[in-house]
């Protein structure tokens, strides 16, 4: 596969967090061709921090502060 057409893939799906379907779209090719890439290369979109996560201490006090 074609190198610099898998790193735009990977750019569009990692940074731009475009899907499968909008980058075939942009690039002019199968959406089966990008999942192929997506596949062979592993490219996983990172997770997505928890909107709870700056209030994690603070849930986790008020929930040993309860008797049982």
């Amino acid at each position: 596969m074609d190198p610099i057409f898998c790193g735009q893939v990977r750019h569009l799906y990692e940074v731009e967090r475009l899907s499968m379907r909008q980058i075939a779209k942009k690039l002019g090719v199968s959406k089966k061709r990008v999942g192929r890439v997506i596949r062979h290369e592993k490219i996983t979109k990172p997770l997505v921090e928890s909107i709870l996560k700056p209030y994690e201490r603070l849930i986790d006090q008020c929930i040993r502060s309860i008797p049982f």
